[in-house]
């Protein structure tokens, strides 16, 4: 099994994931430490990344190569201690050595490889909108700063009138450097999404319907929503099925990685350091995590950053 030989590391940085908000703000929430998948730790000298999907390799999922749907997958942060207990056990493969200049930065490591391993073979088509002004949302638009794609034209749905500004600013330069036709629009604009996209990116996820109606009504024909989202488990969303099905459109998933996209997430993550950095926040001591939830949960700033927790 996957969970012999496991190494014991101590934590140094971690990530908060809107997942793990969603779990501190629910109906039975758990310990503190219970959660925290976005983990930087001590690694002899320097530091570590680590990968907290743990695969069994050995059920039919794992043997097809999708170890990212593996049946009995243990998550750090999900169904064994995540990295706010101070110390994880994880196999020896699920640790990635790194040289960044601030260290915290491997919390983007997570997050990121979910953006390659969902966008690496979806964008097949020359128009995409993307819904959400967080930091998947964000990453999103740092994968196609940094990989060629037939992508000419991006729109982005971001809250207010100041994000907009902000990302466009930020991301504009960026993409027509790839030849990529970027436009922003505020929450404002949503009453017509329009322009229509083949490919439609949901980031925001939570208990609400309002973004994949929002992208069940810009997709195009024929064409792909795929959602980072993390809704709660047991949501029932209530969508407009009729629109998307007469529309022949699709949604998928991509919540997970397997491990060659967290390594590449993490060798992009080096090379282009100066791109990603500008993406962390405030840095809070462990006894500060109240306050650290709370950052979290604001989202304050023309463009939210990553809150990272010192252990």
């Amino acid at each position: 099994m996957a969970n012999q030989g496991n190494v014991e590391h101590a934590v140094r940085y971690v990530g908060i994931c809107g997942s793990d908000l969603q779990k501190l703000h629910g109906d039975d929430p758990p310990a503190f430490t219970d959660l925290g998948h976005e983990i930087v730790v001590a690694h002899k000298e320097d530091f570590a990344v680590i990968n907290p999907m743990i695969e069994c390799s050995a059920c039919r999922q794992c043997e097809r190569g999708s170890t990212m749907l593996c049946d009995n997958m243990q998550a750090v942060g999900r169904n064994i201690p995540g990295g706010f207990s101070g110390s994880i056990e994880v196999p020896a493969r699920n640790v990635l050595a790194v040289k960044y200049n601030r260290p915290e930065l491997g919390v983007l490591c997570d997050p990121y490889a979910v953006v390659v391993h969902g966008l690496k073979n979806t964008l097949q088509t020359p128009e995409m909108m993307l819904l959400g002004d967080g930091i998947i949302s964000q990453l999103c638009l740092a994968y196609l700063a940094l990989n060629r794609t037939v992508l000419e034209r991006c729109s982005l749905f971001v809250k207010d009138e100041p994000r907009r500004e902000a990302f466009t600013a930020t991301y504009g330069p960026l993409l027509a450097a790839q030849g990529i036709d970027f436009a922003c629009f505020s929450s404002a604009d949503k009453q017509d999404p329009s322009p229509h996209a083949q490919t439609v990116i949901e980031t925001v996820g939570r208990g609400q319907p309002d973004t994949l109606n929002h992208a069940i009504k810009a997709v195009d024909y024929g064409g792909l929503i795929l959602s980072f989202g993390v809704f709660p488990m047991g949501y029932s969303a209530g969508l407009d099925i009729r629109t998307l099905l007469y529309k022949e459109a699709s949604i998928r998933g991509s919540n997970s990685f397997v491990q060659t996209d967290f390594e590449d997430a993490a060798t992009q993550l080096g090379a282009r350091q100066e791109l990603f950095e500008p993406m962390l926040g405030d840095v809070y001591d462990i006894r500060d995590a109240a306050a650290a939830v709370e950052a979290a949960t604001k989202k304050h700033g023309p463009i939210p950053r990553k809150v990272v927790v010192a252990l």
